[in-house]
């Protein structure tokens, strides 16, 4: 029998180089999917990843767009609704993209769905283009992650400042990727916008901008890199312009204007306690651990992880000033998805876990959410819950009991809001001095009410107030004034520097400047119930120690300023104490006119030793 000649065949040498080569190449085209191998490679499991993402969008935005049309606007909510009735390049406590999504949707659809439908659309692109950071075989994990993150739960139909920034920062982050990986041109052009679109949402976005430069400082040297600072600068230029008209009270505000400002171990413990939690609630015990521990493999990994730790660290010293709201560090959310879920989605128990604790949390969320949008529980549950429903009855109660008074709520100016958008008429929040300011305190609604006859609302007992109850279930606590005189815009100055030294216990007199911010002239009335009065008050941190009222201002007109001589009572006991004025009008609260002041309180002098006049420090 012949034999058959066989071809000879040689067989390459294992080259591990490239080897490693081939594998990271492979890699990277599983990863993009403009790759042309990328279809080749990942097949039926990229379509049906795809095919479940674009599933879940769909319910996502469905979801969002029904709850918006049947679940009333909550106060927060109505308040950013006037902000969109009252368009501006900025306001008291946020700067105003948010208020320019609501009003496009409010010239869009009517009822509760006209507000809140941008919400909807930028909560769906967010979900969107953040699963583009992710390879298509995590899709599973990354629809279990959001499905059980309430802060995303709550942004896909609520009115909330942290929706524009989330999308924003999402947006960022892909074309920051795009920008390392050589795409520049349409990253140059969006990038620009991300960064704008963040800081006009809320300030915290320039924490993102500044982490993701540290932890790439080359990109200080291309021209590239300054040319979209200088276009983002552009864009955020009519909200400066703003700013400085204002008096930068924007960022004094959140500086220092809030009413839980002050050192307090409750704060930063709590602080510490609750981000697990904010990244869940239940998946969070996994999903912030396993972004933290994850490891960077390049550049735009190690930018979130930068963003990441920064984010956690700059709040984490914050809270040593401030109580830390629980929404603050949402914008850490897409670092922590993006780090956290590919750690999760190669450890197979873990991800078990994590998917379980995902569904268990959308098993609560889903009756909730319908119950915000449907009053399905019996009454006698019903009322011993937080009221949700109804708050268009409850307005016009209010506005039925008022008869034709004007409206104004005690530290609450998410009920103000809510009065406001329900009954298209303005009220006031009067906001003490412990409270905040508001947008209310910019707007001219105090003015329009001095010496109209007023309908206080408080939302606690207070004396002379009577209660009925609106057909909603919630109380309403009244009291009704002749001649309402309230004098928020009104600031008083120490004169002269602080700190200043007095001895304890010992009555000093300070001077003191009271300048007008009124566009008119400032009579303080004294024949009247609302007769006002300058207090003074000392602080220990965020604990009061003492205080006291002087009569020096009633029967007077302001102008522009005038001087007045306060006599002050420092404490008996001698440290370092903390100084705020206010005016007090008649029995309500005293408001918030001026700044704090530095005291230092030393002994008190001997019997035979004069007293202590107060000597500047």
């Amino acid at each position: 029998m012949p034999s058959i000649p066989m071809k000879s065949t040689v067989v390459p040498a294992h080259n591990p180089v490239r080897a490693s080569l081939q594998t990271q190449t492979q890699r990277r085209n599983d990863r993009d999917p403009r790759s042309p191998g990328h279809h080749n490679a990942l097949g039926r499991i990229l379509s049906t990843n795809e095919r479940r993402l674009w599933a879940f969008l769909a319910i996502w935005f469905v979801a969002g767009v029904l709850q918006s049309i049947f679940t009333n606007l909550d106060g927060e909510e109505a308040y950013y609704a006037m902000f969109a009735k009252n368009l501006a390049w900025g306001y008291f406590d946020h700067p105003p993209a948010l208020a320019f999504f609501v009003r496009l949707g409010m010239l869009v659809f009517p009822g509760y769905l006209g507000p809140r439908i941008m919400m909807v659309v930028l909560s769906t692109a967010t979900v969107w283009i953040g699963s583009r950071l992710l390879e298509p075989r995590q899709i599973s994990v990354y629809i279990a992650a959001v499905s059980g993150l309430v802060l995303m739960q709550a942004g896909s139909f609520l009115i909330k400042t942290d929706v524009p920034l989330l999308f924003f920062a999402t947006v960022f982050f892909y074309y920051y990727r795009e920008y390392l990986e050589g795409r520049d041109r349409v990253a140059v052009a969006l990038l620009p916008i991300a960064i704008a679109g963040m800081l006009l949402s809320k300030y915290h976005g320039i924490l993102v901008v500044v982490l993701t430069v540290l932890s790439n400082p080359v990109l200080l040297r291309r021209p590239s890199f300054w040319l979209m600072a200088l276009l983002s600068s552009a864009l955020l230029l009519p909200h400066v312009i703003w700013l400085y008209s204002h008096d930068f009270v924007t960022i004094r505000y959140h500086l220092g204007g809030r009413a839980d400002a002050g050192f307090s171990w409750k704060n930063v413990i709590g602080y510490l306690i609750m981000q697990p939690f904010v990244f869940g609630p239940a998946i969070g015990v996994l999903l912030l651990p396993a972004a933290l521990v994850a490891k960077a493999h390049n550049r735009f990994e190690k930018a979130l992880k930068y963003n990441l730790f920064g984010i956690l660290a700059f709040f984490l010293f914050a809270s040593t000033g401030v109580r830390i709201h629980m929404h603050w560090t949402s914008v850490a959310l897409i670092p922590v998805l993006a780090l956290g879920i590919p750690y999760i989605h190669d450890r197979a128990k873990l991800r078990t876990i994590f998917v379980q604790l995902a569904i268990a949390t959308v098993a609560v969320f889903v009756p909730v959410r319908i119950y915000l949008a449907w009053d399905f529980l019996p009454a006698f549950i019903d009322r011993k819950m937080e009221i949700v429903h109804g708050w268009d009855l409850w307005a016009q109660d209010v506005r039925r009991l008022a008869d034709g008074r004007c409206v104004v709520f005690l530290d609450d100016y998410a009920s103000a809001g809510k009065y406001s958008y329900y009954t298209g008429e303005m009220a006031q929040s009067y906001n003490a001095f412990w409270y905040q300011n508001s947008q209310q305190d910019l707007w001219p609604i105090e003015e329009s009410f001095r010496g109209r006859r007023a309908m206080i609302v408080s939302g606690t007992s207070l004396d002379q107030f009577k209660t009925t109850h609106a057909r909603n279930g919630s109380e309403i606590r009244y009291r009704f004034v002749d001649d309402f005189q309230t004098y928020s815009k009104v600031e008083i100055r120490l004169t002269g520097d602080s700190p200043f030294h007095c001895a304890s216990d010992t009555p000093v007199e300070v001077p003191v400047t009271l300048i007008n911010h009124y566009d008119h002239p400032i009579t303080f009335k004294k024949i009247t119930e609302l007769s006002p009065v300058i207090t003074y008050y000392f602080f220990k941190g965020q604990e009061g120690i003492c205080q006291g009222a002087c009569d020096v201002i009633a029967g007077s007109t302001l102008q522009h300023e005038f001087h007045r001589t306060v006599a002050l009572r420092p404490p008996a006991i001698p440290g370092d104490y903390i100084l705020r004025f206010a005016i007090r009008p008649g029995w309500l609260s005293p408001s918030n006119n001026g700044g704090t002041y530095a005291v230092t309180v030393g002994p008190a002098p001997r019997m035979n030793s004069p007293a202590a006049a107060p000597t500047k420090g």
